[in-house]
């Protein structure tokens, strides 16, 4: 099961996580299904909203909307080094209640 957890500001600005995949919902859509508002911050690039959660195995992840992306799309954050995303997304999807069809985009340099 994947849980929520508290922001990690530390983790998100180290550059440990990457963007991996964005999925073609507002941070509006999880903030509804969570009953809770994304974390405001801002870093190197520009303000953002975000929210972390911690997957089966202790993977954490952040879903993240930049000012300057589109509104109507969230994306995922997993760990660099996490060579193989399909069963985070898979988890990540099944949580929120999206398909396959909700990813808008993925990291062709990752593999499934």
């Amino acid at each position: 099961m994947i849980r929520e957890v508290n922001w990690d500001e530390s983790l998100f600005l180290s550059n440990r996580l990457r963007q991996r995949v964005a999925i073609g919902k507002a941070p509006s859509y999880f903030e509804e299904l969570l009953g809770t508002e994304f974390y405001n911050g801002i870093d190197d690039l520009d303000y953002y909203k975000g929210r972390m959660f911690m997957l089966r195995d202790g993977t954490m992840v952040a879903l993240v909307r930049y000012r300057g992306n589109p509104e109507d799309s969230t994306t995922v954050f997993l760990p660099h080094d996490r060579p193989h995303i399909a069963d985070a997304v898979h988890q990540i999807l099944e949580r929120f209640s999206l398909s396959e069809a909700d990813i808008v985009w993925r990291d062709d340099s990752t593999s499934a």
